[in-house]
């Protein structure tokens, strides 16, 4: 019986955890300029209200983690931040 009591308490303490961890997702894309399509390397894209974030790369590709309900946030030298939920 005392087993089953520690089972308990260590599915209680890790269940939140592993539920969270399941609900993010790969987010990928490319970030382009608006005027000739070309990648944009360097762009700074972070998960809005967290630390999760990346870099595009030389072709303006980018992978991050995130949930659906989240918010991703685009910033480059020179323009306006931009927003876009996932």
């Amino acid at each position: 019986m005392k087993f089953y009591k520690h089972l308990l308490l260590v599915l209680l303490l890790l269940g939140p955890a592993c539920l969270y961890a399941q609900s993010l997702r790969n987010v990928s894309g490319n970030v382009t300029d608006s005027l000739n399509t070309q990648g944009l390397p360097g762009v700074t894209v972070v998960v809005k209200g967290t630390q999760r974030g990346t870099t595009t790369d030389a072709e303006g590709h980018y992978t991050i983690q995130a949930a659906q309900s989240e918010v991703l946030s685009f910033s480059f030298v020179g323009e306006v931040l931009k927003e876009v939920p996932v």
